[in-house]
């Protein structure tokens, strides 16, 4: 039976970690940097769900990352640029 939710991840912490995340060549890694009181970054949850169903084997396919700020290495947010907007959403 398939996991009633997508699978999230939700801490990063350290440049290393960062790297080999974003190095996976067989997965979209969508990073979605975000405020814990931020209203529409939580509700983006659903339409994780809503994508993770809709593509075959997205355990392999597939890994979001729904991170706070706050629990991101500061050198990873200096590569990513300033957050002006939140969420902020990175494709890799």
């Amino acid at each position: 039976m398939p996991p009633k939710r997508a699978i999230f991840h939700d801490k990063i912490t350290s440049v290393k970690q960062f790297e080999e995340i974003i190095s996976d060549p067989r997965k979209v890694i969508v990073l979605d940097i975000h405020k814990e009181w931020c209203g529409p970054c939580v509700c983006m949850e659903g339409v994780y769900n809503t994508l993770w169903f809709s593509i075959d084997d997205p355990e392999n396919r597939l890994a979001f990352w729904q991170c706070s700020e706050e629990n991101i290495p500061a050198e990873i947010l200096t590569k990513l640029g300033e957050l002006t907007v939140i969420p902020k959403f990175v494709i890799y």
